[in-house]
């Protein structure tokens, strides 16, 4: 049979339109019926296995008894004299984020991973629902971080000494609660730092104007840093109020010093 031209652009619209439908069934996730659906605020999710849906309800004390049973049950030292710095808080944290979608800077990759928790999920449901997203990796992330720090044996066992550079115990749950600032807070504070001793080189660093330089820039500091994180400067400044007042919560009155010194400082 001989074909004419309109035959055989019809035949070759018809393959081009089989491919294609072909190509977007083979990418369809198909979710077996044994696997266990959660209702998470109107989407569909499974939890990693062996992980309980309580863990996305857990507050920060559920996982403060969570961090100290784990570390009496495997003989370590107590929470009262965990010890840990900042750089490996924030190694600690980045192993455990990296395991999760980037929700702060979607890619391809990141939104097929969302796909592999919330069932039957499309791109624009994603988009729409993107903050109740962030919200469900982050429990997981938190409870993941806890597990991880509550089994880790730190680089050194000692109380942390006030006003030194490494997190207090109110610093260090502050920064449990919210591990995806911790690689951005560290840096702020270690710039702060730098600066302070760039532009005040002979002074000492406690209530002078290097102090008071120092205390100023670290809040800009990490306004400016969690901005990667955060959607709103409202937010940053948030934290940055909020971890600054943890770490005047956490300090240690020095031994030679009187109360009245300590509560001035």
């Amino acid at each position: 049979m001989k074909l004419n031209k309109f035959s055989i652009i019809y035949c070759i619209i018809t393959i081009a339109l089989f491919l294609t439908s072909c190509e977007k069934e083979s990418t369809v996730h198909i979710v077996p019926d044994s696997v266990d659906k959660l209702d998470y605020h109107g989407l569909n999710v499974r939890m990693p296995d062996s992980y309980n849906s309580e863990i996305l309800t857990y507050e920060l004390s559920d996982l403060q008894s969570i961090f100290n049973s784990n570390r009496e049950n495997s003989l370590k030292k107590s929470s009262s004299e965990f010890f840990i710095t900042f750089d490996e808080l924030d190694d600690l944290a980045l192993s455990v984020i990296n395991k999760y979608p980037n929700t702060d800077s979607l890619s391809q990759t990141d939104i097929n991973l969302i796909k592999e928790f919330f069932i039957d999920i499309d791109d624009l449901t994603i988009f729409e629902n993107i903050d109740l997203i962030e919200d469900f990796f982050e429990s997981l992330m938190r409870y993941d971080y806890v597990d991880t720090l509550s089994k880790y044996t730190p680089l050194q066992l000692k109380s942390s000494k006030y006003l030194g550079y490494d997190v207090s115990r109110a610093e260090f749950w502050a920064l449990v609660w919210h591990p995806k600032l911790v690689n951005s807070t560290r840096k702020a504070t270690e710039k702060a730092n730098e600066l302070t001793t760039q532009y005040f080189p002979n002074q000492s660093a406690w209530q002078t104007k290097a102090d008071a330089f120092r205390h100023a820039m670290w809040n800009a500091l990490i306004a400016k840093y969690v901005g990667a994180q955060k959607n709103s400067i409202d937010k940053c400044v948030k934290w940055a109020k909020k971890f600054t007042d943890k770490h005047e919560e956490g300090g240690e009155k020095p031994d030679d010093w009187t109360d009245e010194e300590f509560k001035f400082d």
